[in-house]
Order: C-alpha cells, then sequence, then structure tokens
C-alpha cells in the first residue's frame, strides 16, 4: 500500500494520519449548529446562514435527527470510521464526498448499527452488535442504561427496528443538505483544512514522537509514559501498547471541547483548529500601508514565497537566498511585525512560517477600503 505522506507520520511506533473528510466536517457542523457553537465560531455562523435558507421542512428533518441521535456526534463516528477504512484499503487520507456517500450507504448493518450507536466507546465489542441486529429485545438494562445517556431507549429500539428505511432517509437528507448549503461552505474551508494538516504534519515530525504531539493538542489529553487519559465526562484511560494508529481530523466546526473516539487500535481525535475568523473588520488604511511597505521590497517576496509551502529557519533560508543571516533576520522582523509571518521555536531552532490567512486576506481588506465611502 502507498501511503499519502502528505499526510502520514510514523515514528517507529505509531502512525498517525491527517485526514480531510468533507462528510465529516458536515456532521461537526450539524452538531455544532445544534450545540449553539456558532455564537463563538464564525465558520459556523456562516454556515447556519446557509443552513436557514434552505426548506424549512429540511431543517426540521436534519433538526429532528440530531435531537434524537446525540446532537449529531455518533453519526459523525460513522463518517470517520469510513474515511479510516479507506485510508486502511487505499492509503489516502483524503477522501471525496460522493465515495464516502457510497461508503456511508453500503456499510453493513452490525458496523452501521455499531458506531451509530457508538458502542466501540463505551466498551461493547462487534459481537454485540451482530446480537442486537438480529434481536432489539437481547438488549440487557445495563447495556440500554449506558446507550440511553445519549439516544433516548425509544430511539434505539425504533432505529434498529427500521434501520434500513432511517438510513436511506438520513442519506437524502445529508445529499440535499450537501447541495443546499454545506457544499458551498467546503469550497471556502478546504484549503484551511489542507494548511492545518501540513503544519500539524510539520509539528509532529519536529517532536519525532506521536503521542508527545496529541499530548499538546487539547488540555483534556495527559499521557503517562504507559497510559493516554483522555478527561470527558468520564475519564477514559488506554494503554498505549494498545495503540498502533493515531487518526486526526482537523476541524474547524468542533467544539472546544475534546471530540474523540476509538475502536480496535486506532485512537481518533477530532482536532478544533481554532482559525482566525473568516471576516475580520477592517483595520485602519495605515495597516494596509504598513503591510504594503513590509512586502515591497523582492528579497521579502522571495523569503514568503519560500515559507509558503514549508516553514524554515533563518540560516536556511540564508543559505538558499545567499544573503546575510542578519539581513534576513530584519527581513523576518519586519515581516513579523505586520502579521505575514509567524514564528516557533522547536527544540533549539526557531522555524518561521507564512500566515497564509493573513495574506489571502490582503486583497479583501484593499477592496473593502476601496468601496469604504468617505
Amino acid at each position: 500500500m502507498i501511503r499519502n505522506n502528505v499526510n502520514y507520520y510514523y515514528d517507529g511506533t505509531r502512525e498517525i494520519i491527517f485526514h480531510k473528510n468533507p462528510l465529516v466536517e458536515l456532521f461537526a457542523s450539524l452538531h455544532g449548529m445544534q450545540t449553539k457553537s456558532e455564537e463563538k465560531n464564525e465558520s459556523l455562523w456562516l454556515t447556519a446562514g446557509r443552513f436557514n435558507k434552505m426548506d424549512t421542512a429540511l431543517q426540521h428533518s436534519l433538526e429532528m435527527y440530531g435531537n434524537a441521535y446525540a446532537r449529531w456526534s455518533l453519526i459523525m463516528d460513522l463518517a470517520t470510521y469510513v474515511s479510516c477504512e479507506y485510508y486502511k484499503e487505499t492509503g489516502q487520507a483524503q477522501i471525496e464526498f460522493d465515495e464516502a456517500m457510497r461508503r456511508f450507504r453500503t456499510m453493513d448493518d452490525v458496523t452501521f448499527l455499531y458506531f451509530f450507536l457508538g458502542m466501540p466507546a463505551l466498551g461493547f465489542d462487534i459481537e454485540t452488535a451482530e446480537q442486537w441486529v438480529k434481536d432489539p429485545s437481547s438488549i440487557d438494562e445495563r447495556a440500554m442504561r449506558l446507550i440511553s445517556q445519549y439516544i433516548n431507549q425509544k430511539d434505539v429500539v425504533i432505529f434498529i427496528r427500521n434501520m434500513n428505511a432511517l438510513r436511506n432517509d438520513l442519506a437524502a437528507l445529508i445529499k440535499t443538505y450537501w447541495e443546499q448549503a454545506f457544499s458551498h461552505v467546503w469550497r471556502d474551508i478546504e484549503k484551511n483544512i489542507s494548511q492545518a494538516i501540513m503544519r500539524s504534519k510539520f509539528e509532529c515530525s519536529s517532536q519525532g514522537d506521536c503521542i508527545q504531539y496529541i499530548s499538546n493538542l487539547h488540555n483534556d489529553i495527559y499521557v503517562t509514559k504507559r497510559q493516554v487519559f483522555l478527561k470527558k465526562d468520564i475519564t477514559y484511560m488506554i494503554p498505549l501498547d494498545e495503540i498502533t494508529q493515531i487518526h486526526i481530523f482537523p476541524s474547524n466546526f468542533s467544539d472546544p471541547e475534546l471530540l474523540m473516539d476509538r475502536f480496535e487500535n486506532s485512537l481518533i481525535i477530532y482536532y478544533n483548529m481554532k482559525l482566525k475568523t473568516i471576516v475580520d473588520e477592517l483595520g485602519e488604511p495605515g495597516d494596509l500601508c504598513n503591510i504594503f511597505k513590509a512586502m515591497g521590497d523582492v528579497s521579502r517576496l522571495k523569503i514568503i514565497k519560500m515559507l509558503w509551502d514549508a516553514p524554515a529557519t533563518t540560516q536556511y533560508i540564508s543559505n538558499v537566498l545567499g544573503l546575510a543571516a542578519s539581513t534576513v533576520s530584519a527581513h523576518l522582523k519586519a515581516l513579523k511585525a505586520v502579521g505575514l509571518v509567524n514564528s516557533k521555536t522547536i527544540k533549539k531552532y526557531v522555524y518561521y512560517e507564512v500566515d497564509k490567512l493573513q495574506v489571502q486576506k490582503i486583497p479583501a481588506l484593499f477592496r473593502e477600503y476601496m468601496d469604504q465611502e468617505e
């Protein structure tokens, strides 16, 4: 199997895979809107705007599914599973919407139920799901009590008895939501996710340790030499020797709370990208003047181009451009002062990278300034 090296890193013990899946993001957006996260998340706010323009009957149907089934978070696990299986089969961590939907529709009933009810996180095995598919009345009181933390007992039985009809109805709703609303949002955020993956892989490879990398992702992830602790309502403790794969889903929409899952030897983490807001207030004209002044130098433009795809150190830039290190430092200082370049220290080295969102914002800032009434 040939892996997509842009999305993959192996530290000698474990592999970490950075996924890009529009179906996962679609469910994350629905989850965020139902938990009212759009009040704090600009991407969700824009998505809610498109959602509210859809047919009211479709809005109501999507809201009903969310209310009945854990506000979409467990259904998101199905899309996650689709991504992980796709990677397992093809070595690719990026899947198109139509292929993700095809796999969603054709998943076998046992697997579909297993993830739809969040059974892996609750400690159930796949054989239990197989038994429930054959006979929904075989769900004992303890199991029902665990599942009813997220899904009403009545809805659990209804779903199992009508699984294929409900799955087809759900798939049709998702497809319509994609066509009428979320495909437009996806076009706006897809590039941001690709950039986040590049940065994340660079950070992971710089640290050289997948476990160390995930321990820095979220305050609710704590790692010891033998265990990883995931602090939720109930703290999950997972022996490190049971984890050989870590699947990361960078997301514009996942809540600040830790969203995670686990199945077999894989740990799943939804990574909130904490992106800058898509729509920023226009700064003073002086901001634009400073930006143009900082960019008005051939060497600085070359430095921005060098850093566009990957971070680099001052010494590396100096060697490539044939400039003195002190000269490069001065150029970087000027670019950093206006927000075009950021820096981070990894071990004893300082790496510089372009803030692509800031650079891409310049034409919009210029047009907005030109359109302002005096």
